[in-house]
């Protein structure tokens, strides 16, 4: 067997854990290597913050940012920006390795900097209105802005990983199986996808617990949680493997509006 410690990241510290823990299993030590990167990620991320918000302080505080105006679009452009690179950190953190956002995950970025907005406001008077703040003060800024507004963007991104996972179709053929199951078949996408197209299953079942195939194939397939990249389309260049899915698709919208 390959010495596993030749399959890991170029990390000293890894390299180190897995020689003075040889009992840990191939598994725990690939999950202490992702969680070790992920520390380094999410550390990386917040030093880009807190130098950039350590300049633009000491940019305001010697006269260079010239009115609160400038000193908002400045730090509300940037909080866009590292809000959006946080969250996807979090979704990948989370196990949605090609770290797409959904629509819900958009909306819910566009939630988070609308209520930051006061923060930043508010700190522009201090600023620009009021007595400024004290080298001490200033020293202090970076960190709790990272902590009050940026780091917030990580924890929803991680959790909306748990909420609308990555998941895989997948289980056992049946004897006749059809097209749409081997259409759909090793697919992966975020829950919201399969659901909004009416295939949330359960045991190769969706709405209302009809089978795919119907009464002849008796598939087994379902929907598994992966760590893994979006893979596939639901649609089809098969007429009636499209058609079987439309219909599919029409019985769950039927559902939902039954369900209002």
């Amino acid at each position: 067997m390959d010495n596993p410690i030749d399959w890991l990241p170029d990390n000293s510290k890894l390299v180190a854990y897995y020689q003075r823990h040889r009992q840990l299993t191939i598994p725990e030590l690939f999950d202490t290597a992702r969680r070790m990167l992920t520390v380094r990620a999410l550390q990386a991320l917040r030093l880009d913050w807190e130098l950039f918000v350590e300049a633009l302080i000491a940019d305001t505080r010697a006269g260079n940012v010239k009115d609160r105006r400038r000193f908002g679009n400045l730090l509300r452009a940037q909080m866009r920006l590292f809000s959006r690179r946080a969250y996807l950190d979090g979704l990948t953190d989370g196990g949605i390795l090609d770290a797409t956002l959904s629509d819900s995950d958009d909306d819910k970025i566009k939630t988070m900097l609308s209520e930051n907005s006061a923060f930043v406001s508010g700190l522009s008077e201090t600023l620009f209105k009021g007595g400024g703040i004290s080298d001490a003060q200033a020293a202090g800024k970076p960190r709790q802005w990272w902590s009050g507004s940026i780091l917030p963007f990580y924890q929803e991104g991680f959790a909306s990983a748990g909420v609308n996972p990555m998941m895989e179709f997948v289980g056992p053929f049946g004897k006749k199986p059809c097209a749409t199951c081997k259409h759909l078949f090793g697919q992966r996408h975020r829950f919201n996808v399969w659901d909004r197209n009416g295939l949330g299953m359960v045991g190769g079942s969706f709405v209302g617990q009809r089978t795919i195939c119907g009464k002849g194939g008796k598939c087994k397939h379902g929907l598994v949680t992966v760590i893994a990249r979006a893979s596939g389309s639901i649609r089809s260049a098969d007429k009636m493997v499209q058609l079987n899915l439309d219909e599919i698709r029409r019985n769950w919208e039927d559902s939902q509006r039954e369900s209002a």
